[in-house]
């Protein structure tokens, strides 16, 4: 029996709305000394995105998710008012 080996590439794209009053200069600053140099929100958008997408976080809407501790954040409900994923394409790159 003999394998048979797939590339796949998966492509999602996740709709992440912030609460901007959270991200505080003291909050960003905090921020950076701990974990990543973001000085942006769309950094967090990104990074809280590709959580979503990669599965280390639940998507966020307005009834679902608010309450999960994420690193660097807490709960995570304060920051996202929404983290969805609203689409994924599947696509074999090689055989």
């Amino acid at each position: 029996m003999s394998d048979h080996k797939f590339q796949i590439e998966v492509v999602q794209t996740v709709s992440v709305t912030l609460k901007k009053d959270a991200f505080t200069e003291q909050f960003m600053e905090e921020y950076r000394a701990g974990f990543f140099p973001f000085f942006e929100m769309r950094e967090h958008a990104e990074h809280i995105g590709q959580m979503v997408a990669r599965g280390v976080m639940d998507e966020v809407t307005r009834h679902y998710g608010a309450d999960q501790f994420i690193e660097g954040y807490g709960p995570i409900g304060p920051f996202v008012s929404e983290a969805t994923i609203t689409e994924t394409t599947v696509d074999e790159v090689m055989s």
